[in-house]
């Protein structure tokens, strides 16, 4: 079934519940950073092209295993086998 948009436009406005949001910074001691209107955005819109990078890579890495996993023919090599993501250099 194909997916059809519903017609309603992303208004890019910050939710009327949220006065206020603070970013943690982890490497000081309590230490928060204010975050208001365009950079609470510009974090939303990074967060959601970071899923959609990671969420690609997941997909690509899962039809490599497939792939790999349809060349498993023999008992030691299936046991052998270790799957996850490869070791980047």
């Amino acid at each position: 079934m194909p997916v059809q948009a519903t017609g309603k436009k992303k208004t890019n406005t910050v939710p009327s519940c949220i006065s206020q949001f603070c970013q943690h910074v982890a490497s000081s001691v309590n230490h928060d950073i204010s975050m208001h209107g365009v950079l609470l955005q510009k974090l939303e819109a990074a967060m959601v092209r970071t899923m959609v990078v990671k969420g690609f890579r997941i997909h690509e890495r899962q039809r490599q295993m497939k792939e790999e996993a349809a060349q498993l023919t023999e008992m030691n090599a299936i046991f052998a086998c270790q799957p996850g993501w490869p070791q980047e250099v």
